[in-house]
């Protein structure tokens, strides 16, 4: 099977997250456009969310705004995530 989407590097890092049913991928690259800080507010699945992220390392946790919870994520290569979530939503950086 040919990887379809060339929207990233096939090897760019992402934070997948599955939400009420809905995925959405978090690009490295684009949480770096978004936020220096290494946190990044969003809005997803009807959920206001809190990404704190290290783009150097890598890697990124995610909660429910306002609370302590924090949401299973998986870090994972975007060809991967793509192959298994093609119609899901993807993080823009340059949206926030």
């Amino acid at each position: 099977m040919e990887f379809l989407s060339q929207a990233y590097h096939p090897k760019e890092r992402v934070l997948g997250l599955e939400l009420n049913g809905q995925f959405k991928a978090y690009p490295f690259a684009e949480l770096a456009k978004a936020g220096a800080s290494g946190e990044v507010r969003d809005t997803f699945a009807g959920q206001q969310l809190l990404i704190r992220y290290d783009a150097e390392q890598r890697s990124g946790r995610i909660w429910l705004a306002g609370t302590e919870q924090e949401l299973p994520v998986v870090n994972s290569f975007w060809f991967a995530w793509y192959t298994f979530h093609p119609q899901g939503e993807v993080f823009n950086g340059s949206d926030n």
